[in-house]
């Protein structure tokens, strides 16, 4: 059949939706997003699961539910706080964008989220897909979504060879979800696209023979499916090396603010300098001239690696004295758990060795 959306599929939309909504009415997987599916919680799973998976969020999401059981509690919170409770799970602007989406969400809709698309898509971190899962599971209209689970379910599917814009994939879904068979469950279709590519038709590998659609699968019957869809060009990995300097007062660590780019702005850190320095006189030199710091280096170094998107970092921590206090007010004397002064993976794993 060839559809509106010039998308080649093996059988009529209602038919495959209906395959995916029993499997996925009986496989679903027991997480509490689904178990209360209120439009906060829907919200914050969306967000949280943005290049993220299930496994490493779910203790993420519980710690914040805690925090934070409603938008109120959200949007009164402070960033650093919210930033605090986000750390380690990475992407940080998901965090800046949930905490003022929520402000906006009680002055402007009352402390609900709207159910109106053009509403939800006008808040900040909130785009097509989140909200058609917003809109889809926890009010049930029929939205559709796009996910890169659900780009894979549906290029393997139809045998899709050639590279195709999503917004061939959107018409394709929006014509599906709008069928009085798919639209009563929605919900079910939404979850079950992304549950499927999750779970069974994952990106390495697809267990084609536990598929609901394996009998219509084009690229199973081709036997091309695993090389389906065609990936895109990775962006290059850049490996970047810093010096942190580790001063220690009375079991506080000196630290400052991370006032601008490229990565990790808002958050607090050591004394850092780019690059590795084999002359002690050198970065002495330079945490004067470019720091305000004085002080004499210890022999205890301890290095740690870290990603941010496509930055490899290593960062060598070298324990240090202060020859005498800095005049630079920005300069802060930090416990290791401060939520209202948020820091780093990278801080944390430096923090995890013994500098006193």
């Amino acid at each position: 059949m060839k559809t509106r959306s010039n998308l080649d599929l093996p059988m009529e939309s209602s038919e495959w939706a209906q395959l995916i909504i029993d499997w996925f009415l009986e496989n679903q997987r027991d997480l509490p997003w689904r178990r209360n599916p209120d439009p906060y919680w829907v919200w914050l799973s969306e967000v949280m699961l943005q290049q993220t998976q299930v496994k490493t969020v779910l203790p993420y999401f519980e710690k914040f539910i805690a925090a934070y059981p409603t938008v109120e509690d959200l949007a009164e919170a402070g960033e650093a706080e919210v930033l605090d409770l986000w750390t380690g799970l990475g992407y940080y602007r998901r965090a800046r964008n949930l905490h003022k989406a929520a402000q906006i969400i009680c002055r402007d809709f009352g402390g609900s989220l709207p159910r109106q698309i053009d509403d939800l898509l006008s808040l900040p971190g909130i785009g097509r897909y989140s909200a058609g899962a917003v809109l889809s599971i926890a009010y049930g209209q029929p939205q559709p979504v796009l996910d890169g689970n659900v780009k894979r379910v549906l290029s393997r599917y139809g045998a899709v060879q050639k590279p195709v814009p999503d917004l061939a994939f959107w018409k394709l879904l929006s014509e599906a979800v709008v069928l009085p068979s798919v639209a009563r469950q929605i919900s079910a279709l939404n979850q079950g696209l992304m549950e499927l590519g999750a779970l069974v038709c994952t990106p390495r590998r697809p267990d084609c023979l536990s598929c609901p659609l394996r009998y219509s699968c084009r690229g199973h019957r081709l036997g091309i499916a695993s090389a389906l869809p065609k990936p895109k060009p990775r962006r290059k990995i850049v490996k970047e090396t810093h010096t942190v300097i580790v001063i220690v007062r009375n079991h506080h660590f000196l630290m400052r603010r991370n006032e601008h780019g490229p990565f990790l702005k808002g958050f607090w850190e050591f004394p850092r300098l780019p690059g590795r320095f084999e002359s002690s006189r050198t970065l002495i030199r330079k945490l004067d001239s470019e720091l305000g710091l004085n002080v004499r280096l210890q022999t205890r170094v301890v290095e740690v690696r870290h990603q941010i998107t496509f930055r490899r970092l290593t960062f060598v921590a070298v324990g240090a004295v202060l020859s005498s206090d800095p005049c630079d007010p920005r300069w802060k004397w930090l416990l290791r758990n401060q939520r209202r002064h948020p820091m780093s993976a990278y801080v944390r794993k430096v923090l995890s060795s013994d500098w006193e």
